[in-house]
């Protein structure tokens, strides 16, 4: 018969800390009974992610899916948690198959899509954005470089502020034809 455990005692035989063990019952992770205790069948289940890797190599090894009972609940009771915790949903075969085949065609039109350049992957525009970036920051950074030899020998600020002024407008000109030159 399965005891009916402490949350110290719990996180004691399950290797872990009291606190993992409250954030995981507060979170739904880990069950408790009414009483505020914990199943002692639940010690080594996949509550926490040591646990899920180990049981994860136990199913693949056993090919047959685990699910925890909880002593207190009869088998309806059971069943009824498993099916109806929101993740499983039951479908007649009709609406399986409704489902599927909308599925299938959705997928087909993100291919078309993709194919006639509609539709982009937003890995390449984060690529292209990143190089637009990467170009747009040499060209600033090289300004100091260029205008320096200038600037030494000006003694008043009017002056450097128009050079200033003048390079980063002439590298924000340049950047501006680069980017009408770029065929979409």
């Amino acid at each position: 018969m399965a005891e009916e455990l402490s949350i110290r005692e719990f996180a004691k035989r399950d290797g872990c800390d009291e606190k993992v063990v409250r954030n995981k019952i507060k979170s739904g992770h880990l069950a408790n009974l009414p009483n505020g205790k914990i199943s002692s069948l639940l010690v080594g289940t996949p509550w926490r992610k040591s646990n899920a890797d180990a049981a994860d190599n136990m199913r693949t090894a056993q090919k047959t899916p685990v699910f925890v009972a909880y002593p207190s609940d009869p088998v309806d009771e059971a069943a009824d948690r498993i099916i109806n915790d929101g993740s499983f949903v039951l479908l007649s075969k009709a609406e399986a198959e409704a489902k599927k085949e909308n599925y299938l065609a959705l997928l087909r039109q993100l291919e078309y899509d993709r194919e006639s350049g509609s539709v982009v992957a937003v890995a390449d525009v984060a690529q292209k954005v990143a190089n637009e970036y990467a170009l747009v920051r040499n060209r600033l950074l090289s300004i100091p470089s260029r205008v320096a030899p200038r600037i030494a020998v000006i003694k008043s600020p009017e002056e450097v502020k128009a050079i200033l002024e003048s390079e980063i407008s002439q590298a924000l000109q340049e950047l501006a034809c680069d980017a009408d030159q770029i065929k979409p």
